[in-house]
């Protein structure tokens, strides 16, 4: 199973359902093929609905966008994306310029956090953050009477003013395969078992009854 996927092994699957024993090797492939379009369509919907309800704070229809299912004649892959949904889209809550930063629950387990160094801007709906910088000095980087509120002091210190960032949250894929917050991958294959032995009796019935 590659790093940031779930794979299910449908040939194993379907070839194991008693409903085919009677069926030859073309019906076993035309059977075969879809279902697992069948379950292609599907899986990206329960998975998306499980991840919401159960990993990440984000609702399933933001969810899917980060998701991709690929399927071939042995098996289905789910994977997430390496993209990371911004901040903003965990519904974050800030008490303004007092206080130590945006608040949102991004992992469900783990319940609110404070994010520190992020703010909202008007007129934006993205938490934004001050990057640290990595420059070992003490520089100067504004002009004239604004130089002297820029200053970054040391490595890893915060920029005084810019630049800014939008505040991303955690890769998809972290919630599909690290499985730390919440593992779906036993449920996404009991879905997948169910969906293929419906689909798999209800093709069946129909070459029979041809």
């Amino acid at each position: 199973m590659a790093k940031s996927s779930i794979n299910i092994n449908v040939d194993a699957l379907i070839r194991l359902a008693s409903f085919t024993r009677d069926l030859s090797e073309k019906q076993i492939s035309q059977v075969k093929i879809r279902a697992i379009s069948t379950l292609k369509r599907r899986l990206g919907a329960e998975a998306s609905r499980q991840i919401s309800e159960k990993i990440l704070n984000l609702p399933p229809r933001v969810i899917s966008g980060y998701l991709d299912v690929k399927a071939d004649e042995q098996s289905i892959t789910l994977t997430g994306s390496d993209q990371r949904p911004p901040i903003s889209a965990f519904k974050p809550t800030w008490g303004g310029r007092t206080s130590p930063g945006v608040v949102a629950t991004i992992w469900r387990d783990q319940g609110a956090v404070v994010l520190p160094h992020t703010f909202l801007r008007p007129g934006s709906k993205e938490v934004w953050q001050r990057i640290p910088t990595s420059r070992s000095k003490t520089q100067q980087v504004g002009q004239g009477r604004d130089s002297s509120r820029q200053v970054i002091q040391s490595a890893g210190a915060l920029v005084g003013r810019l630049p800014i960032v939008v505040r991303k949250g955690p890769a998809m894929a972290r919630a599909v395969y690290e499985r730390k917050h919440g593992d779906i991958y036993p449920q996404l294959v009991e879905f997948g078992r169910n969906i293929l032995s419906d689909e798999v009796s209800r093709l069946v019935d129909l070459l029979k009854n041809r």
